[in-house]
């Protein structure tokens, strides 16, 4: 699927791409999702590390199921400002979702149902398919983000020194097995 084509859910054979100047958006999106489209975009910004990273293509869904997963990545509206992200859901209260970043300290709070545009289905970087973050090991990732580890195991990381960093990943399988993960 290339940047910009939109593909209808239930009729692949439907797709095209797009221009709508002056539109909201976030308006598009949540309409586009609505009629079952699934929207590719390029992701922006780190929050979402080692998941999803700057630049990637992510496809994005409508909710089909009227509960959503704990650990399920998804594009969501802020309620304050109304900007949109794409966050992964660490807990679920009545009708409202606690959101997070992997990379981030602190969550996002709950986020009402109705916030929630779509779900994260794809994620592409440098057009080859990234399954990490979205299958089984979205719970080990909801778990670590949820008590911060991920966070501490990142700035940790970031302020070793590169020569202790490259011992560690010669040396010890944790090294080897941190780098895979943080390089993701």
């Amino acid at each position: 699927m290339a940047k910009g084509d939109l593909v209808h859910e239930d009729d692949p054979s439907k797709k095209g791409g797009f221009s709508l100047p002056d539109v909201d958006f976030s308006a598009l999106l949540e309409a586009l999702l609505e009629q079952r489209y699934s929207f590719p975009l390029t992701a922006k910004g780190w929050s979402m590390l080692p998941s999803i990273r700057d630049g990637d293509v992510i496809t994005i869904s409508s909710v089909t199921d009227p509960e959503i997963a704990v650990g399920t990545p998804v594009v969501f509206r802020w309620p304050r400002t109304k900007m949109l992200f794409v966050h992964r859901i660490l807990a679920k209260s009545q009708d409202r979702y606690l959101m997070k970043g992997d990379r981030v300290f602190k969550s996002d709070g709950f986020i009402p149902r109705k916030s929630i545009l779509g779900v994260v289905t794809r994620v592409e970087r440098h057009g080859k398919k990234v399954a990490w973050g979205l299958g089984g090991e979205r719970h080990l990732l909801t778990f670590l983000s949820r008590t911060r580890i991920l966070y501490f195991l990142f700035e940790t990381w970031k302020i070793i020194p590169a020569s202790i960093r490259s011992f560690l990943r010669r040396r010890l399988v944790f090294g080897k097995v941190l780098e895979r993960i943080l390089k993701r």
